[in-house]
């Protein structure tokens, strides 16, 4: 599947080529940070969705890499 070509156009998810043209890096970009625990989880009453609270939840949220 392709990124919609507007993606392509934001400088932080532009090509990203080796001196020798070799294609290193294409599209978005993102950050993630997993820590284990229990957390709490409660259904949003507005969208339905599943929402999940609690400490490892917080420490997750603020990962810096």
């Amino acid at each position: 599947m392709e990124w919609p070509e507007g993606i392509y156009k934001n400088k932080a998810s532009m090509e990203e080529r080796a001196e020798d043209g070799t294609l290193l890096y294409r599209g978005l970009r993102v950050r993630m940070g997993v820590h284990t625990g229990e957390p709490k989880a409660q259904v949003d009453p507005t969208t339905k969705r599943m929402d999940y609270f609690g400490p490892m939840v917080n420490r997750s949220a603020r990962y810096v890499g």
